[in-house]
């Protein structure tokens, strides 16, 4: 059980690592400026990984690594993941 456990965290990190690696890299934008990623795109790393088939649902942590990225879930269900680029702010601009 622990083992089973074990593999499935491993394979959550590598889809997690890879999902925003493709994110960041894609530099083709939607009409209305998000990214949108299929499951079918990781069709390659879950046949790799031995794992059947997607579900964004289910991935461990995307919300918060994204955020980081500073990227925001604009829509997701099991096959489908939309994101939009945040403005950063920049505060070496701000007047004093």
């Amino acid at each position: 059980m622990i083992m089973k456990t074990a593999k499935k965290e491993k394979n959550n990190k590598i889809l997690l690592d890879t999902i925003v690696e493709m994110i960041l890299l894609k530099k083709d934008v939607d009409i209305d400026n998000t990214v949108t990623m299929y499951a079918s795109d990781l069709k390659s790393i879950c046949d790799e990984l031995g794992i059947p088939t997607i579900d964004f649902q289910k991935i461990k942590r995307l919300r918060k690594t994204l955020d980081f990225e500073h990227y925001k879930i604009m829509y997701k269900d099991s096959h489908t993941l939309k994101v939009m680029k945040e403005h950063e702010t920049d505060f070496t601009n701000i007047p004093l």
